[in-house]
This record gives C-alpha cells, sequence and structure tokens, in this order.
C-alpha cells in the first residue's frame, strides 16, 4: 500500500466515523423527542417519505396511454389479433 493509498483510507474512514457519530446524535435527539409528543407521527412523516399516488383507474390508464402515444409520435392501430 502507497501512502498515498494509506491517506485516502484514513480519510474514508475518518468519514465513516463521523458520520456514525452524527447518526447516533439524530437518534439519541430523536428518541427523547419522540417520548415527549402526545400523538406518535407515522413513520413515513419522519423518514420524510412522500404519499404514493392511487392506483389509476382503467380509463384513466387508457387516456394516460392515448396521451404518451401521441407525444411520442406513435400510431394507433385498430384491431389486434
Amino acid at each position: 500500500m502507497t501512502p498515498d493509498e494509506l491517506s485516502l483510507f484514513a480519510d474514508a474512514y475518518g468519514e465513516k466515523i463521523e458520520r456514525e457519530q452524527e447518526e447516533s446524535v439524530t437518534i439519541a435527539y430523536l428518541t427523547a423527542y419522540l417520548h415527549r409528543v402526545e400523538r406518535m407521527p407515522f413513520l413515513d412523516e419522519l423518514l420524510g417519505k412522500e404519499k404514493q399516488e392511487n392506483d389509476m383507474t382503467d380509463d384513466e390508464m387508457l387516456n394516460q396511454v392515448k396521451m404518451l402515444n401521441a407525444l411520442f409520435g406513435g400510431t394507433v392501430e385498430n384491431g389486434g389479433e
């Protein structure tokens, strides 16, 4: 291992330790916070995830396909067998 490689490994290890310490502090903070709230928030709210859109109906899906087909210059063929 060259000195340059050793330096890269040492830097990466230092960054890893720093991330782990930040994670530990964050976990401790959130644990203390959650013990004090009256209403427990949903996990998705804590993780910052957005709600998924509802599934499309058949008509909505057909309209979406037609719009994309027109957008990309496709043609409409009747029949299919």
